[in-house]
């Protein structure tokens, strides 16, 4: 393959994720706004500009774009996190503690996001490969934190009595919860006084200050 395909391929790649990032950002919309059961796809091929063969191209079933979805927010949780998980200076308490941090941010700052997510966390008692994509991400998301919780063992940051299982199920219903209170914006949520109260669930010290 000579060098003026390579570009030319790069450019329809870059065109096509675009395209992507586009079709799955009219969808997120779209779901906030008119909640799972009022989402139709012709209507967001509309919201992206787009007619329906285009959607289709990208995303050949409703499953597939709603997949995107979900791994469109996950990235955004998994973009924020990574100067957290990538500073090998802090502690994993301390990256405990960022986390909940930065989810706190996304929560009262980006709570269309918390509405996508219960939309389709609703839908998924009803669509088993809606239910199969919230397994694999929740466990994902268990299983991160219980290595976060085990590594603070190994740092003397989070008590070796500390069960790494059991925390990282409470930390997840926490997060559930703040997720619910934000999609029915019960804003007297002290989100700082929540996040000082997660490192006491688990039982790390508190810092000073």
């Amino acid at each position: 393959m000579d060098d003026c395909t390579c570009e030319r391929s790069a450019r329809q790649e870059s065109r096509g994720d675009k395209r992507r990032r586009e079709l799955v950002g009219a969808a997120c919309r779209l779901i906030a706004e008119k909640g799972f059961e009022g989402l139709r796809v012709r209507d967001i091929a509309a919201a992206a500009g787009v007619n329906i063969a285009t959607l289709h191209y990208y995303f050949p079933e409703k499953e597939d774009l709603i997949r995107g979805v979900i791994e469109h927010i996950l990235q955004q949780f998994i973009s924020s996190n990574a100067p957290i998980a990538n500073n090998v200076r802090m502690s994993a308490a301390d990256q405990l503690q960022a986390m909940v941090a930065n989810m706190e941010y996304r929560v009262k700052d980006h709570s269309e996001i918390c509405v996508v997510l219960t939309e389709i966390t609703t839908r998924a008692h009803r669509d088993a490969a809606i239910h199969q994509m919230m397994i694999e991400i929740e466990s994902g998301w268990r299983s991160r934190l219980s290595s976060l919780i085990a590594a603070g063992h190994v740092d003397g940051s989070i008590p070796a009595s500390t069960d790494p299982e059991a925390a990282a199920s409470l930390l997840t219903a926490m997060f559930r919860g703040l997720m619910t209170q934000a999609v029915y914006r019960l804003d007297d949520t002290d989100f700082t006084a929540v996040a000082k109260l997660a490192r006491q669930w688990i039982g790390s010290p508190q810092t000073p200050g």
